[in-house]
């Protein structure tokens, strides 16, 4: 299930989050151009080998960030997606 928040531009970043472990630093994964988070990190076992050393994984949903319904470059327009949500999952401290 994917999860969302609204970024300070006021788009909504779409990810996906997978393990509790808490002991070490968090994962976070950014598929290529033509694939997305399953093709490059679930279906290989990435994500469950991950979670099974006690990691938390995340990994952005597509091109994350949706301006228009089916616009697959926005996270071009916005490269800084991927750091708005670790920036999103980090806790402040």
């Amino acid at each position: 299930m994917a999860l969302e928040f609204r970024g300070s531009d006021g788009l909504t970043v779409r990810y996906y989050a997978w393990g509790s472990g808490d002991a070490l630093p968090p994962v976070f994964l950014h598929h290529g151009f033509t694939a997305d988070a399953h093709l490059d990190w679930v279906d290989p076992g990435i994500v469950a080998a991950l979670v099974a050393r006690g990691r938390r994984v995340h990994a952005l949903v597509g091109a994350a960030l949706r301006v228009l319904p089916g616009d697959h470059l926005a996270v071009m327009r916005h490269p800084d997606s991927a750091a708005a949500v670790a920036d999103f999952l980090t806790p402040a401290g």
